[in-house]
Formats: structure tokens, C-alpha cells, sequence
């Protein structure tokens, strides 16, 4: 992206504190709001979304095969740009361009350490990915808030 653009992003940006957000009301029921732009706590991100697809998670959500709550931002698979990083993240620079996988590991099993991060089981992996759909904004918005481990830098 030229300075320029970047440029023009940013101001853009600095004006203005909503987004769209994709919500699941419930089976077969979504829609498209206005909500204010989160702001990252520790260890988070706030990316603003670029690209995202549909996941066959979110099939199943929004035919109710999938238990979550109403009022739920669905998407979790976004890419985007940095828009802010809270306290204690490293390794990334708001302006960086991301993609925010499904799943995010925990770093020290032994998946992880041999870097084989998709499979792995852990505390921060499958075992807990319908709680995340519980506690992070979807990928299908502007912006979303995710834990520091994003996944993939795409410098």
C-alpha cells in the first residue's frame, strides 16, 4: 500500500469511532449494524477487516446447529490491517497487515514448539473454540478484537 493510501486510511480512520458488524439474532436470523469501534485490552488487537469469508462454522451457527448466543458478531477468519494494539503485544506494528486464524494455540505444547500451531489441543485451541465465539467480536465487521497471537503477518 503507497504512503499515500496508507495516508488516507488513517485519516479516514481517525474520523470516525463505528464500524459494521455482521450479528446472529438467532437460527436463520442476521444483520448488519452500526457498533462502535472496540478498543483493544492487553494482549489484544483491534484489526480492521478487509477481507473475510464464510466459515462452515458460521453455516452452523446461523442454522442454529451450533450453540451460541443471540446478539453474537459472527466470522472468525478475518484479514486486515492493525487498527490498534493494546498493552504487552508484540512482534506487530499498527499498519501491519494480518489474517486471524480460527484457532489460536497455546504456544507450548508439542504442536506448538514444532510449530505446528493447526493442530494443536490446547487451553487457547479446539478445546475452547466455542467459548471464543462467546468472548471475541467476529471476523464479518470492520474491526474486531483478537488475542495477541494473530496468526500470520503478511510483511
Amino acid at each position: 500500500m503507497s504512503q499515500a493510501s496508507y495516508a488516507l486510511l488513517t485519516e479516514r480512520e481517525e474520523t470516525t469511532s463505528t464500524m459494521k458488524a455482521l450479528f446472529f439474532y438467532g437460527p436463520g436470523q442476521i444483520g448488519l449494524e452500526t457498533v462502535p469501534i472496540p478498543r483493544p485490552r492487553a494482549g489484544e488487537a483491534v484489526i480492521r477487516v478487509t477481507l473475510t469469508t464464510i466459515c462452515g462454522t458460521d453455516l452452523h451457527i446461523l442454522r442454529g446447529e451450533y450453540p451460541v448466543k443471540p446478539g453474537l458478531i459472527i466470522g472468525h477468519e478475518p484479514v486486515g490491517i492493525i487498527h490498534e494494539l493494546g498493552e504487552g503485544v508484540t512482534g506487530y506494528e499498527v499498519g501491519d497487515r494480518v489474517l486471524v486464524g480460527a484457532i489460536t494455540p497455546c504456544g507450548q505444547c508439542n504442536f506448538c514448539l514444532g510449530g505446528n500451531w493447526s493442530q494443536c489441543g490446547g487451553p487457547l485451541g479446539r478445546l475452547e473454540v466455542r467459548q471464543h465465539h462467546q468472548r471475541c467480536s467476529g471476523g464479518i465487521l470492520a474491526g474486531a478484537t483478537r488475542p495477541g497471537k494473530l496468526g500470520q503477518n503478511s510483511r
